[in-house]
């Protein structure tokens, strides 16, 4: 994809500013007091135009893509948006907007069900066949702090250190941010060391900086540039190189500890059915009626290459066996 800075105003863009300071203080107006219809709908505006403007700025892929019309998106979208008679019909017309970016990163996240309690453990780990295989539990455990799971993940480092391992990461529906953001914080790379045998780096990421103040105020200087930043490096304390395999499906998200051993060609992959998605850095994007949006903050240097020998793709549902490397 071709990447070309740009400097953006005028257009959608006065207008979803106007829009928003005039929603921001139609209170103060006081006299007209608006139906509870007329206030979900305008703060829908609001938050969804707050989700339009991070992309707009902050996606590399759209600010490096010139070719790509987001503002016609919005404007697609924000009548369905507004209208939308139920919570649930709103997620998804937000959603509709977020797939003209044809980006898996970017999208819509499950609620965090407040009365959902978790019916089985963040992990189990087990031997099998020689093989020690570490699998994702129940994923509602990650978000409600639940207690062993470190226990549980030192066992299979302990195991990995003789034999093979595989970190299964399939998941029936996707994940809250909570969620994800706890198996990332189980398997740190500061705690996992010892699945690690040498030096290996974290994904460089790619992202948006602006700098100085915009260029309407005569004595400031505005620039937007494109910054790369270089991984983190993991020191392993692995006495060997761990054979390991990670299985994944279209929800699981790849922690970046995992992220490096693939870069690294220390991992194989194996994905079950559609791709997952898009390994990036995203950040998370309230919006109103407790819908969350994720969206591409940076893109890491590299991605998961499905066509390379170190990924296996099988189909949905598949009992076909796959040899351990």
């Amino acid at each position: 994809m071709k990447r070309t800075g740009r400097l953006v105003g005028g257009g959608l863009r006065s207008l979803l500013c106007f829009t928003c300071v005039g929603l921001c203080f139609q209170p103060s107006l006081g006299a007209a007091a608006s139906s509870s219809t007329d206030v979900r709908s305008a703060d829908r505006i609001v938050a969804v135009s707050r989700l339009w403007g991070a992309i707009e700025y902050f996606d590399p892929d759209v600010v490096g893509n010139s070719d790509f019309n987001w503002d016609e998106a919005f404007a697609k979208n924000i009548g369905a948006i507004e209208a939308a008679g139920s919570t649930a019909e709103y997620a998804n017309a937000v959603e509709q907007m977020l797939a003209a970016l044809h980006d898996p990163a970017t999208r819509i996240v499950a609620p965090a069900a407040t009365d959902s309690k978790p019916t089985g453990p963040e992990f189990t780990s087990q031997m099998q066949n020689g093989v020690a295989i570490l699998r994702i539990g129940d994923p509602a455990a990650f978000a409600s702090n639940n207690t062993g799971t470190d226990s549980t993940v030192d066992e299979f480092v302990r195991d990995t250190a003789n034999t093979k391992g595989v970190i299964d990461l399939r998941v029936s529906r996707p994940l809250t941010s909570d969620e994800a953001g706890g198996i990332d914080s189980v398997l740190q790379p500061y705690y996992r060391t010892p699945l690690v045998y040498g030096t290996i780096f974290t994904p460089s990421t790619l992202s948006i900086k602006y700098r100085g103040l915009p260029s309407s105020i005569e004595s400031g200087f505005y620039g937007m540039s494109f910054d790369n930043e270089t991984g983190s490096p993991i020191y392993g304390t692995a006495k060997r190189a761990v054979p390991m395999s990670l299985v994944i499906n279209k929800d699981s998200e790849i922690p970046p500890m995992l992220l490096a051993l693939i870069d690294a060609g220390k991992c194989h992959v194996i994905v079950e059915g559609a791709g997952p998605n898009l390994p990036a850095s995203v950040t998370a994007i309230p919006l109103t009626e407790g819908v969350t949006a994720v969206v591409r903050s940076a893109d890491y240097g590299k991605t998961l290459d499905v066509g390379s020998s170190a990924v296996t793709v099988l189909p949905t549902g598949s009992d076909q066996e796959v040899a351990i490397r």
